[in-house]
């Protein structure tokens, strides 16, 4: 008896959807009338809602173990023809690739119908698969087929690191037309057979030739009634298109696989290609399927191609991986995303504790007027301004001002009529009072029982002076006892921030800038972006209303202009501007341990304290004093899709900044921050080696 593996298991699983799905499609078909024949769009629309469906049923551990990015285009040119669906293995990669190009007589097929089976066949072994489309001869002539393959398989190298592709272990397969357009592109990569398309495209691996056509010559079976690729046949036009007439020594190893009985494309296609391959001393595999027809690609085909990329792409994989990696460039993992409307523009920051490693911008500031996102590109960091707030706090306990266990109504007596929330109904409310006060420790946290803010802060934030919205928190009941839940509250951080306000006697905004923006250098945190910094003001962004793309907004939370002193106060909990650059320099004292350019600013213990879970035995959520606080990291996001973490084990910082006010658009939207943090992992791996 032979033991799957789990991974297995959950692949084979989901390869029986497909089948259960496509069974179920042939089954209502039955008795229907013989429809009239389809476009090639019509074709392609059914291939992708199949793939589309037998995905949506995946079982849960087989969708965890890849990431999809679907119908991405190497050409951005708007046509279906030129997109490419992308299946890459969980994990850290490279991976090698394997690129499927699919059949359908040169005018019909759609990646969408070719990729998915050899994905589950593929991943689970540690493969990236990437299935292509290519113009069909009926839209543009030969060569346009194999050109498109080439650009194709450029664009993937292109985009390696992005992808997790290691660019030096490239397999392709393909079945009927696109066996011959494998062949044509194992045969020519690197030469001037098809001029730059294929002298700029590095020679690949390996080559797997299902039910593939070699020599559309008329002594191989073909002629000016068969020849499949253009109206007019001359034996120079057929020979310029046969994979045979480009056979030449030095080729990658073939895996050639053909039905024995193949009613479509005679066998002695394989036996022709294979001779000559022999003839070069070309590492070669010739499987003829025994009364096997035209569609041998399952399994033979897959098995084929498993068997040669596993003793090809894979046999030096030890070796390879063994080798140091230079460190990827994050802006290449993001701009897929760019490309794929899912995300505008970003900053993307790495940094040690006393350097920064690596900064990187993708895409733009400005869709509109395709303004390139600087690296100083100033962003509304929103919620990445608690931990800002409950460092000021704490250099006030390091001073002792202000204790940990101090009731709140010590420095804000307005609290000490505030009732709780003990029966909530439909129809009523019962209050008592607490048993016991608010503290400064449950402010920073939210363990405070206080909402995230209150009605006067509906819909905009900064309307009203600080000490104004703190009162009205004191006069709205608390949800919950002190220190007994978890509840996000900006409310407890900006009350935090008026303590701050009461004990040092100067505004919360010069408590910051005089004691810690000016003295780190942090010159471009502020709520209130001057003049010239607003020219580096990313446009806010949210999700369109088809989810497809974005479209600017403002957040209803700022009054505007943003540069206005007079009607605008801050935020301390959510209303900071800064950069990528400045919120590294605060996350490096951090991990220096409240130390930067031998200045102390808070004190190490103060630091473990604010990076260590504070919600106590009873509260599952992990949050310190102004930190979401983990197992080996620690940091903080905005609301705006900001985000910063530090890995204090690896001596690594990661920020990212965008302005994208809702859910990423699309199906790939909840894998930009994945895709972000395997990057940051596989920088941390390179940054060691």
């Amino acid at each position: 008896m032979t033991l799957l593996s789990p991974r297995s298991l959950f692949f084979l699983a989901a390869i029986c959807c497909a089948q259960l799905a496509m069974g179920q499609q042939q089954t209502a078909n039955q008795p229907k009338p013989r429809p009239a024949p389809k476009t090639a769009h019509e074709m392609r629309e059914e291939d992708r809602a199949h793939r589309d469906a037998v995905i949506a049923h995946f079982p849960p551990a087989a969708a965890n173990a890849v990431s999809l990015f679907l119908d991405v285009p190497y050409i951005r040119d708007g046509r279906e023809e030129h997109q490419i669906d992308i299946y890459v293995p969980k994990g850290t990669g490279p991976f090698p690739l394997v690129l499927i190009i699919h059949g359908g007589g040169w005018n019909a097929g759609d990646k969408a119908g070719a990729g998915l089976g050899m994905a589950m066949k593929l991943i689970p072994a540690g493969y990236v698969v990437a299935s292509v489309n290519y113009r069909f001869l009926r839209e543009a002539p030969f060569p346009a087929q194999i050109e498109d393959c080439f650009t194709a398989l450029n664009w993937l190298r292109d985009h390696a690191t992005a992808y997790k592709i290691d660019p030096n272990r490239v397999g392709v397969v393909g079945h009927s037309a696109g066996g011959h357009l494998t062949a044509l592109l194992a045969t020519t990569a690197g030469t001037p057979a098809f001029h730059r398309a294929s002298s700029d495209c590095k020679p690949v691996q390996a080559a797997v030739v299902v039910s593939g056509v070699s020599d559309l010559r008329k002594e191989a079976g073909w002629g000016p009634k068969a020849f499949p690729l253009g109206k007019v046949y001359s034996e120079e036009a057929a020979a310029l298109a046969s994979p045979i007439h480009y056979v030449h020594a030095g080729l990658p190893p073939f895996m050639i696989v053909h039905g024995a009985k193949d009613p479509l494309v005679p066998v002695i296609q394989a036996t022709l290609l294979a001779d000559a391959l022999k003839k070069v001393s070309a590492d070669v595999t010739l499987r003829l399927v025994p009364g096997g027809d035209h569609g041998v690609m399952q399994p033979d085909g897959f098995d084929g191609a498993k068997t040669l990329f596993d003793r090809t792409l894979l046999g030096g994989e030890k070796t390879q991986s063994a080798q140091p990696q230079p460190a990827p460039s994050i802006a290449a993992v993001l701009q897929p995303f760019v490309d794929h409307h899912v995300l505008a523009g970003a900053v993307a920051l790495v940094a040690s504790k006393d350097k920064v490693l690596s900064l990187d911008a993708v895409g733009y500031s400005d869709l509109a007027s395709k303004k390139p996102m600087p690296t100083d590109a100033l962003c509304a960091i929103a919620s990445m301004g608690k931990p800002i707030a409950a460092t000021a706090m704490m250099m006030l306990v390091d001073e002792n001002k202000v204790s940990l266990d101090d009731p709140v109504t010590k420095y804000l007596p307005e609290f000490g009529k505030q009732m709780v929330v003990c029966e909530k109904a439909a129809d009523h409310v019962l209050l008592r009072k607490p048993q016991q006060p608010i503290r400064i420790r449950n402010l920073l946290n939210h363990t405070s029982g206080l909402l995230y803010l209150s009605p006067i802060e509906a819909p905009t934030y900064d309307s009203q002076p600080l000490s104004t919205r703190v009162r009205s928190y004191a006069m709205m009941p608390l949800q919950f006892e002190p220190g007994s839940k978890h509840l996000y509250s900006s409310a407890g951080i900006n009350t935090a921030a008026r303590i701050i306000e009461v004990v040092s006697n100067m505004p919360y905004e010069d408590f910051l800038e005089q004691r810690l923006f000016k003295p780190l250098g942090m010159k471009d945190t502020t709520f209130w972006p001057s003049e010239a910094q607003s020219s580096r003001l990313s446009v806010f962004y949210q999700a369109n209303a088809a989810g497809n793309g974005l479209e600017p907004m403002l957040p209803p939370r700022f009054t505007y202009p943003l540069t206005d002193h007079n009607t605008r106060y801050p935020i301390p909990g959510s209303g900071l501007f800064s950069t990528a650059g400045d919120m590294a320099v605060f996350c490096q004292m951090i991990l220096n341990g409240g130390i930067y350019h031998g200045k102390r600013y808070v004190s190490e213990a103060a630091v473990k304290q604010m990076t260590s879970k504070q919600t106590g035995a009873a509260i599952k959520v992990n949050y310190g004093f102004g930190w979401e606080t983990g197992l080996e990291s620690f940091g903080h996001g905005g609301y705006f899709r900001t985000f910063m973490r530090v890995y204090p084990k690896k001596n690594l910082i990661a920020i990212f900044m965008t302005q994208t006010a809702t859910d990423w658009p699309g199906k790939e939207g909840k894998n930009v921050m994945p895709a972000f943090n395997t990057a940051i992992k596989s920088f941390a791996s390179a940054s060691r080696n």
